[in-house]
């Protein structure tokens, strides 16, 4: 929202956005004030609290873990393209992992055509994906996407926001539709 009677108008964050970050803040502190209330310092449970494995025997394995991805533009594969768009992905972990397009919010027809990318660690990728328009159901904007990502075996569900909404498919419903 743009706020007149200053030399430039000013741009103040979304009321959402305040109220996300309000909450993200909250929960920190409740969580900080737990934990120091069990005693608890964010170590993991063993067997034994804090000792090292006896001579001869081997430390529990690790679970593997779904890292962080981060999500970029959404663009139209090319003009000739029917309904077939990128999203690019960004794994921020240590191991390759396979990101696949789970949801559009905003965005109502379905997506068909998804298909899983194996992200490189530290990379970026493009999820490829399909998503014709409905010209009865006016979408509205996506500002972030919803991406299953597997490491192995564990599966993860992860919301990434968009760094700006999701133009490219508006002008295509609308070029298609034409609204």
């Amino acid at each position: 929202m743009l706020v007149y009677g200053a030399d430039k108008p000013q741009r103040r964050p979304p009321p959402l956005l305040v109220g996300g970050l309000v909450g993200l803040a909250a929960g920190l502190a409740i969580g900080l004030v737990v934990a120091e209330r069990t005693g608890d310092r964010g170590h993991a449970p063993g067997p034994t609290s804090g000792a090292s494995p006896e001579a001869g025997e081997s430390a529990p394995a690790a679970e593997p873990s779904v890292p962080a991805v981060a999500a970029g533009a959404i663009t139209k594969l090319g003009p000739h393209a029917d309904s077939i768009f990128l999203l690019a992905v960004y794994n921020e972990g240590e191991e390759e992992v396979t990101a696949t397009l789970a949801a559009l919010p905003g965005w109502m027809p379905p997506l068909t055509g998804v298909i899983p990318t194996a992200v490189r660690p530290h990379s970026w990728d493009h999820v490829m994906f399909e998503a014709r328009p409905d010209c009865g159901i006016h979408p509205g904007t996506v500002r972030s996407v919803r991406l299953q990502v597997r490491n192995g075996d564990v599966l993860a569900d992860r919301i990434a926001l968009l760094p700006q909404a999701a133009q490219a498919l508006r002008e295509h419903h609308d070029a298609v539709c034409g609204d």
